[in-house]
């Protein structure tokens, strides 16, 4: 209430950012999977179309994160935490594109730029 979030809930920012973690561990589930597996085993294909498709979903769910526009204070740390995990995770960082989603998510719309003023 008056902007303060009701424990227990989460926002839809968190909800995004889960999301994208847990597409994050399904891949390296499935990857640790696929490199145990032999190729003539019947469940390399299949493993190898799984893991394809848990990259695109995971692919779908880092651009929502990175376009996710931040409205407050506690989204922008939320977010800059959830990159930074990445990052020191291993993930190769952003490319230029990405980097460009995500400044602009971070900038705040113009009607919040013009009521802050007056």
């Amino acid at each position: 209430m008056n902007g303060a979030r009701v424990e227990g809930t989460e926002s839809r920012l968190g909800v995004v950012i889960r999301q994208h973690r847990v597409t994050r561990q399904k891949i390296d589930w499935l990857y640790g999977a696929w490199e145990d597996c032999d190729e003539s085993n019947e469940k390399y294909a299949k493993l190898e179309r799984r893991l394809a498709a848990a990259t695109d979903a995971e692919l779908r769910a880092r651009s929502e994160v990175l376009s996710f526009p931040v409205n407050t204070l506690e989204d922008m740390v939320a977010k800059a935490i959830h990159l930074r995990s990445l990052l020191t995770e291993g993930d190769d960082g952003l490319d230029k594109y990405e980097l460009d989603i995500l400044l602009h998510s971070l900038t705040l719309p113009t009607n919040t730029r013009s009521r802050r003023k007056k």
